[in-house]
């Protein structure tokens, strides 16, 4: 099991899906879907290698779904680094 840490603007990028879901839908449903995003992120600290090698964006970035988001991360030699966590419907080059 490796190290998954969050960059600032993937914290960021966290905070803002959970104002935006309160919001929308209330805490309970916000509360469970940021739930959903961080089962997501644990799960690359058993297999990093698990998204998609992403080399239109950057060298080194992948992508892995979940919920309505991706969140894009490098495996770096500390562990994994999730770079941001951004709308699939977003122009994920303009964020990257």
């Amino acid at each position: 099991m490796i190290l998954v840490t969050l960059s600032r603007d993937a914290d960021a990028d966290l905070a803002g899906i959970l104002d935006y879901s309160i919001a929308a839908h209330g805490l309970a449903i916000a509360e469970e879907y940021l739930r959903t995003i961080h089962e997501t992120l644990v799960r690359l600290s058993d297999f990093p290698e698990l998204g998609v090698v992403r080399t239109d964006l950057a060298a080194g970035i992948r992508s892995l779904p979940t919920g309505e988001h991706r969140a894009f991360y490098k495996i770096t030699s500390e562990g994994v680094l999730v770079v941001r966590v951004l709308h699939k419907a977003m122009d994920s080059t303009r964020h990257l």
